[in-house]
């Protein structure tokens, strides 16, 4: 105030306030010495007499009593809360050992003594800013004076609030940005250090351990683990969710060894819990990431992935020849986003948190579970578009086999890591059969929604009256032909075989079961619609020959899978099984008619005779016209062409994917046309021309109704050229 009025007077006042502080304080320190020489004097008068003392016969009390006790109130009012301890220690010995009526008389004034030291100390230890060290000292003296139970009720209560005001001073601290992330490590090592602090401070004070200490240290893991999982939910990203829960809880396992059993294992659980609920919330993300690879249309490009990461399972990598698979491209990147998964959750297996491979493993397998199950829609919506289904299946296909490959891999590195841990278990070969199976579930959907659109396809296509073929030949049984729904069935089966065998072939044999799960279908569908297809056979043969066409119909199913070379005695009990359900509604038919069928397994061979010699030289007229179109074709290059061949990852492009299926076909029509040679009249010249007239007809089947109006009435040559621009459908490398 004086400097604030300024002035040389001021100044003369300050210093004369200074002075006479000065010599107050040196007042104030004498008197203080001199208490403390009266009170040792006392002390040691104390200690004197208590050696002469008399004995506990006489009814006088001991003049000595009533002098602790006014040193015990000195002591108070000084403050010196140990000398008082001290001596209300030996004071209550003394009571002990002396007569029991001379105790009783003076046990009231030593107990309110007491009392007041104990209210003190307590006052000491319950102030906010009480240092530890003080806080030791004064509950110490409690748990001297017998007050153990209200010790421990402090040193809980002090711990609780350095918690609170140590958690608040970090969040008024909390910077935005990356302040985030050290405001969650900072609050986890404040937590936990205060849990061991206050369990070695009742260890210090020799403190049995509690119920109450030991509620505390759940409640405010719990609270710990309340923390984490809102912090993340609200301030972390959906990518780095897991990653920021990882870090908290290696943050807070560095804690454990220091922890009694009690408390680290229910670390541990809570810390299951905020990893649990992460990893969902991860898992909510990818699931997103999934569903956004699956609905992009244009992403079902075939194409090789070279297999790498997680994928390889060889001790040696440097030293194993190259290999790719053949994936499109949203499958490939479900294949990287699986090693990004591998990578991202590996690390809470070591945790020891109770978080297994197992648990890995079944987010893995829901991906892909996910993933193909979302495949069906775009298989729905590419129902005419055979080279987009195919793809969708070898997609699938690929896609399970790497599965195990995945699963290997995180059985050996889990296995490394935890060579030294006792409790450390592979996952039960069960419940890894039970994931495959789901998979394969799953993938199975996507099969039968193949199967399921490629025979409505064949249906519709059969109502072409243009595909229906008639035999020449003279012999009796040979004047008639199997349905068109069971030639065209038929020709699309080769053209399959034909044009994505070479893509397909390999030591699983996914092209034979693809055409055996055909064969099985449209048995499948003839068995549900017998009605209609006996009512459609009805309108297109006379009524005298039905029962012959539909034997026929059924022989030549047999035939087809016997040729394809996937033919089984189950698919043919079938089948015979189909025969007499159908015979059994057809009109008019006697019993010696549903007998004699013998003919229908030699008109049946003639049929697929027939169909291939037709197929023959229709593919040597359309590789003439395909010779023509592709002069005027080389002088306008198409647009589309440039954008189908992309870059590989081992350096090959589309074009010698072409290759591949080109030879492909030859060999197949050159095996085709060998077994038509044994039966009937093919020329074996017209085998390398169906290579190019099976894409043709491919293309031809997925266009559209609108194109397929506009090439009505056209020449061969037109319809030819037409068809070689639509081989950009195909399979090419992305």
């Amino acid at each position: 105030m004086f400097e604030e009025a300024g002035g040389d007077k001021e100044k003369d006042a300050i210093n004369d306030l200074k002075q006479h502080a000065m010599a107050q304080k040196k007042l104030i320190q004498d008197v203080r010495n001199s208490l403390y020489y009266s009170s040792a004097v006392a002390l040691d008068e104390l200690g004197d007499s208590d050696a002469i003392a008399t004995d506990g016969e006489d009814d006088i009390i001991n003049p000595t009593a009533s002098s602790s006790l006014s040193l015990l109130d000195d002591l108070l009012l000084e403050k010196r809360m140990e000398q008082a301890v001290e001596i209300l220690e030996q004071e209550l010995q003394r009571m002990q050992e002396s007569d029991v009526v001379a105790a009783a008389s003076r046990m009231s004034a030593v107990l309110a003594r007491k009392a007041s030291v104990a209210d003190r100390l307590a006052s000491v230890a319950e102030h906010p800013r009480t240092p530890r060290p003080e806080l030791l000292r004064a509950l110490t003296g409690l748990c001297r004076l017998g007050e153990k139970r209200r010790a421990n009720g402090l040193l809980l209560g002090f711990y609780r609030a350095s918690v609170r005001r140590r958690v608040d001073e970090s969040l008024r601290l909390k910077q935005p940005g990356n302040g985030k992330h050290s405001y969650l490590m900072h609050i986890v090592r404040t937590v936990l250090s205060t849990v061991v602090e206050a369990s070695r401070s009742a260890a210090l004070l020799q403190l049995q351990p509690s119920a109450e200490m030991e509620r505390w240290a759940r409640e405010e893991m719990e609270d710990l683990g309340v923390a984490i999982r809102e912090f993340i939910f609200m301030a972390a990203a959906p990518s780095s969710k897991l990653a920021l829960t990882l870090e908290a809880a290696r943050c807070a396992l560095d804690y454990v060894p220091l922890l009694d059993r009690h408390q680290a294992e229910y670390l541990r659980e809570v810390l299951a819990q905020c990893m649990e609920e992460a990893l969902a919330m991860y898992a909510g993300h990818l699931r997103e990431v999934i569903r956004l690879l699956a609905s992009d249309g244009a992403s079902m490009v075939l194409g090789r992935f070279l297999v790498s990461g997680v994928l390889r399972t060889r001790k040696h990598p440097e030293m194993e020849e190259l290999s790719c698979c053949l994936l499109t491209t949203s499958g490939r990147k479900v294949a990287t986003l699986m090693q990004d998964v591998v990578e991202d959750v590996s690390p809470l297996l070591g945790l020891g948190t109770g978080m297994t491979s197992l648990s890995l493993l079944q987010l893995l397998a829901e991906l892909l579970r996910e993933y193909m199950l979302q495949l069906l829609a775009v298989a729905a919506a590419a129902a005419n578009d055979d080279m987009t289904m195919v793809s969708v299946l070898i997609n699938c296909t690929t896609l399970l086999s790497l599965f195990p490959l995945v699963a290997r891999r995180i059985f050996t590195a889990t296995s490394a890591a935890a060579s030294q841990q006792e409790d450390f278990d592979f996952p039960p070969s069960q419940a890894f059969d039970g994931l495959i199976l789901s998979i394969k579930e799953a993938a199975g959907q996507v099969w039968t929604c193949f199967c399921h659109h490629f025979i409505r396809h064949t249906v519709v296509m059969s109502s072409n009256p243009l595909l229906h073929i008639r035999s020449n030949s003279t012999h009796a049984f040979d004047a008639i032909m199997p349905s068109s729904a069971f030639q065209v069935f038929f020709l699309r089966v080769r053209q399959l075989n034909g044009t994505y065998g070479a893509i397909l072939t390999g030591e699983d044999g996914t092209m034979k079961k693809l055409l055996q799960e055909l064969m099985e279908a449209m048995m499948l569908c003839l068995s549900d619609n017998l009605d209609s297809w006996i009512h459609q056979a009805s309108h297109v043969v006379p009524q005298d020959t039905l029962l012959q066409q539909i034997q026929l119909d059924v022989h030549f199913l047999l035939e087809v899978a016997q040729f394809g070379g996937f033919s089984s005695d189950d698919f043919r009990n079938a089948a015979l099984c189909l025969l007499r359900k159908a015979q059994e509604l057809a009109p008019s038919c006697s019993l010696e008619q549903q007998q004699e069928e013998g003919w229908a397994a030699d008109a049946a061979r003639h049929a697929v005779q027939v169909l291939m010699g037709s197929q023959a030289q229709q593919n040597s007229c359309s590789t003439v016209s395909l010779q023509e179109g592709e002069a005027g074709d080389e002088t306008q290059p198409d647009a589309s062409s440039q954008h189908q061949v992309g870059a590989c990852s081992d350096g090959k492009s589309s074009d010698e994917f072409v290759s591949l299926e080109d030879e492909a076909l030859v060999d197949s029509a050159e095996e085709d046309s060998s077994c038509s040679q044994d039966g009937g009249p093919v020329s074996p010249t017209s085998a390398p021309m169906m290579a190019v007239a099976s894409r043709q007809q491919l293309a031809s089947t997925t266009t559209t109704p609108a194109a397929a109006a506009n090439q009505k009435g056209n020449s061969r040559r037109k319809e030819a050229r037409e068809g070689k621009g639509m081989v950009s459908s195909r399979p090419r490398w992305h």
